[in-house]
C-alpha cells in the first residue's frame, strides 16, 4: 500500500472523484507540491478505469515497465558495443540486480517514468545512428511523458537536450527540430495539466514551493542525514502564508547564507557534501528493502518473505 507522498496523491485522486478539491486551495498539498500534478492525473485516470485503491493493477504496470527496462538496457548495450554476448551478460546481471525488481510495489510512478526516460535514451541513440525522423519523434514523446509522470526525469531530459545541442554544433541542423519540440512540448504539456486541474477544480492554480527552496534544504543538516528532507520547505511555506515571492526571497537568502558559510569553511563544505553523497549512494539496496518495510500490505506475507525483507535470516 502507498505511503508518504504516494499515499497523499492517491487520496487526492479519490477526493477528486467525490468533487472534493480542498488540497487545491491555499495551504493544500497540490498548492505546495504542484510538481505532483502529472502523477495525480495518471492516478486519477487509473482510478476511473480500474476503481479506487486498485494498487495491484498499477503494480502490474510496474512489472511490465521493469521488463521493458531490462529489454531497453539490453538494446542500449547492444547499440553501444555491437556484441550480443556482452549484451547477454549484461541482461543476466540486470536480473540479478534485485533492488530494481523490489520497487515493483512502489505505486509512485518512478518505475514507469524510468521506463519512459530509458526509452527516450534508446531512441536518441538510434536517431544518432540512422538519422530517421521517427526516432527523433519517439525521443521527444517518451522524455516528455517521463517528466509528466515524475519531474525527476527532467535530469535525463536536460542530458538528452545537451546531446542534441552537441549534435547541432557538429553541423547536424536537424537536431534543432528536436530541441525546439522538446522545449515546446515540455512547457505546453505542463501548462495543459495545470489548466485541466484549474477547470476541474474551479480554483486558479497558484505557484507552489519554488525549486530554490528545495535546493536550500538540500544543503542543510537534518535528523535523517545531511542534505535530506527535514521539513524546511513546508515550514517556509507556512511561515510566508504561501506567498511565492516571499518564499523565494527567503529561500534565496538561506541559500546565500549556506554558500557563504561554505566559502568561509571549505573543510566543512567538503565534509558536508561527502556525507550527503555517501548517504545517497552508499546504500547498496537503494532503499528497496526499506520501501517494503514502511509500506503496509493488504495481505499477510509468508514468514520466510518477512525474514528476508524485514531482516532476521540466519538468526
Amino acid at each position: 500500500l502507498p505511503t508518504g507522498d504516494a499515499q497523499k496523491v492517491w487520496e487526492i485522486a479519490q477526493q477528486i472523484e467525490n468533487n472534493i478539491f480542498k488540497e487545491f486551495e491555499l495551504g493544500g498539498y497540490m498548492v505546495k507540491c504542484p510538481h505532483q500534478k502529472g502523477l495525480l492525473l495518471i492516478v486519477y485516470i487509473h482510478q476511473l478505469m480500474f476503481g479506487q485503491d486498485n494498487f495491484l493493477v498499477f503494480q502490474l504496470f510496474n512489472v511490465v515497465s521493469i521488463l521493458i527496462i531490462y529489454y531497453q538496457l539490453y538494446e542500449i548495450v547492444l547499440l553501444l558495443y555491437k556484441k550480443k554476448d556482452i549484451a547477454g551478460k549484461y541482461l543476466i546481471a540486470l536480473f540479478l540486480f534485485f533492488p530494481l525488481a523490489l520497487y515493483v510495489t512502489f505505486v509512485y510512478g518512478i518505475i514507469i517514468g524510468f521506463m519512459l526516460a530509458l526509452s527516450a535514451v534508446k531512441q536518441q541513440l538510434l536517431y544518432f545512428q540512422n538519422r530517421k525522423w521517427r526516432n527523433m519523434i519517439k525521443t521527444v514523446i517518451y522524455i516528455i511523458l517521463a517528466t509528466v509522470v515524475k519531474p525527476n526525469y527532467q535530469i535525463i531530459m536536460i542530458a538528452i537536450l545537451a546531446f542534441f545541442i552537441v549534435d547541432i554544433i557538429r553541423t547536424h541542423w536537424r537536431s534543432t527540430v528536436a530541441v525546439f519540440f522538446i522545449i515546446i512540448a515540455y512547457v505546453g504539456g505542463h501548462w495543459a495539466i495545470r489548466t485541466y486541474f484549474e477547470q476541474l477544480s474551479g480554483i486558479q492554480q497558484m505557484d507552489g514551493i519554488p525549486a530554490v527552496a528545495y535546493i536550500a534544504m538540500g544543503l542543510q543538516e537534518g535528523d535523517r542525514g545531511d542534505g535530506w528532507y527535514n521539513g524546511y520547505v513546508s515550514r517556509l511555506y507556512d511561515k510566508n502564508d504561501g506567498i511565492g515571492v516571499k518564499i523565494k526571497n527567503e529561500a534565496n537568502q538561506q541559500l546565500n547564507t549556506v554558500i557563504g558559510d561554505f566559502i568561509r569553511r571549505p573543510r566543512y563544505m567538503v565534509t558536508f557534501l561527502a556525507k550527503k553523497t555517501a548517504s545517497q549512494w552508499s546504500e547498496p539496496t537503494f532503499q528497496s528493502f526499506w520501501i517494503g518495510q514502511v509500506c503496509d500490505s493488504s495481505i499477510k506475507s509468508p514468514i520466510w518473505v518477512n525474514a528476508i525483507v524485514q531482516g532476521g535470516v540466519g538468526k
